[in-house]
């Protein structure tokens, strides 16, 4: 080996450590979901914090969060690792996303870019949410509105996207026992066996069913059917984390429309008039209370009237005392008398 070939060698190892990464990709997993979680790890001494380091996905900074504060080069996992996770349906279509870390090394802009491939978007919790906007019965028809978000979320062959008569668990609480689509005859249960959805556009719907007699609901639930066919049973899996941000089920107190009028329902079969009115009545004695606890006259009229009956109660009870008195003493002349005679 002659002196240039050397001296290029040991130039070359030297650029090595210079044109180093301070952090390296590894782990990318991008889920059916729509979320991707990939690890970085540290390779300089030097601290790296993870709140100045951007995430760039397709040339827009992500939101997503870090579980570890900084990163360097060390043998605790701790400290030389951290993980970034992206959350659910964020990345949903079926193709490769180009990631891009921009971050500060020595005062100078670094830039690290990897691929994430993406199967697309199968099922997300994060899309779900049911919501009753009302629900009344008249002349004997019951119609509900409300909206179900996600149900038609995914593109894939085999993904959520289902009807909703298939995938929702509806329960009524009625006046009167009706024939529910199990064919018991109850007062609550699930729907009727003839009923009718209607699709009012975006994530929208009615809800419709006749009762053929005299009846109304109470109040309606709804959920998610536990027993329904896949794909619809992927929305089961919901509940067994938390999504603090979405409804799983809803519950509402249903009316009666007679006409131009409209009257809401408890439990206790109570009108809001009624309670509004038995609310104002005792609003209005409370007041009149109050009144009367501050008004020093009539406090002076109370003591006065409470001396008027303490007297009169007073002679009542002397006046008795006297005629028992009376009728003891007669008792025993009456008696000495008959000894007498």
């Amino acid at each position: 080996m002659n002196f240039k070939k050397f001296s290029l060698i040991i130039f070359i190892s030297l650029l090595l450590p210079l044109s180093a990464d301070a952090l390296k990709v590894n782990n990318i997993e991008c889920n059916n979901d729509g979320s991707l979680e990939f690890k970085i790890e540290g390779e300089f001494d030097d601290k790296i914090y993870t709140k100045d380091i951007g995430v760039i996905v397709e040339d827009h900074e992500d939101n997503g969060s870090w579980d570890s504060i900084s990163i360097q080069k060390s043998y605790s996992d701790s400290q030389r690792y951290a993980t970034f996770a992206i959350p659910e349906a964020s990345l949903n279509e079926n193709k490769i996303y180009k990631v891009s870390l921009n971050y500060t090394e020595d005062g100078q802009d670094k830039k690290k870019e990897f691929n994430a491939e993406c199967p697309g978007l199968l099922f997300s919790c994060n899309l779900l949410n049911i919501d009753i906007t009302k629900c009344s019965t008249q002349d004997r028809k019951f119609t509900a509105e409300f909206s179900a978000k996600g149900l038609k979320q995914s593109k894939l062959s085999g993904g959520f996207n289902v009807d909703v008569s298939k995938v929702l668990d509806f329960f009524i609480n009625t006046d009167e026992p009706f024939k529910s689509r199990k064919n018991i005859s109850y007062k609550s249960g699930p729907l009727p066996t003839e009923v009718d959805f209607k699709h009012l556009g975006n994530d929208n719907y009615i809800l419709s069913f006749d009762f053929g007699s005299d009846n109304y609901v109470k109040n309606i639930r709804v959920d998610y059917d536990p027993q329904s066919k896949y794909p619809a049973t992927l929305a089961n899996s919901c509940k067994e984390k938390d999504y603090p941000n979405i409804n799983l089920s809803d519950y509402t107190t249903c009316f009666i429309s007679q006409g131009e009028t409209t009257t809401t329902l408890n439990e206790n079969n109570v009108t809001e008039e009624e309670i509004v009115e038995t609310t104002t009545t005792i609003i209005t004695t409370t007041t009149t209370i109050e009144k009367i606890q501050n008004n020093p006259i009539t406090e002076n009229v109370v003591d006065e009237q409470l001396k008027y009956n303490g007297i009169i109660l007073g002679f009542v009870i002397v006046v008795i005392l006297l005629l028992i008195s009376i009728i003891i003493n007669l008792y025993f002349i009456n008696k000495k008398l008959r000894e007498k005679l």
